[in-house]
């Protein structure tokens, strides 16, 4: 099973298309991925379990990528925001194929 983190609100349109696999945590710690859209993470203490950041919206500029490890995948879906479908099939299969590789 893996676990994600909402740090925005993110529509259960879009959540609803992870599967039994995957657990909505409200803890940082211990979870696999993490899900964004305007949150400012860089002064975010990431924990190590952490190997996906899917933001929900244009490009990485809240996303501290020099600060994350060379594996990370930090994928951006620009035409998604809370109101519509935040999360695409794409990140879902990139979600599953990340976090595979490290387990």
């Amino acid at each position: 099973m893996y676990q994600y983190h909402c740090l925005n609100p993110i529509a259960e349109k879009g959540l609803g298309l992870f599967d039994e696999d995957y657990k909505k945590t409200e803890e940082l710690e211990g979870t696999d991925a993490i899900l964004v859209r305007s949150a400012k993470m860089h002064d975010m203490e990431l924990p190590e379990s952490v190997k996906v950041i899917a933001r929900a919206g244009a490009g990485v500029n809240n996303i501290p990528v020099k600060d994350c490890a060379a594996a990370l995948f930090a994928p951006s879906c620009p035409s998604m925001s809370e109101k519509s479908i935040p999360i695409s099939v794409f990140i879902i299969e990139g979600i599953s194929s990340c976090i595979s590789l490290f387990r």
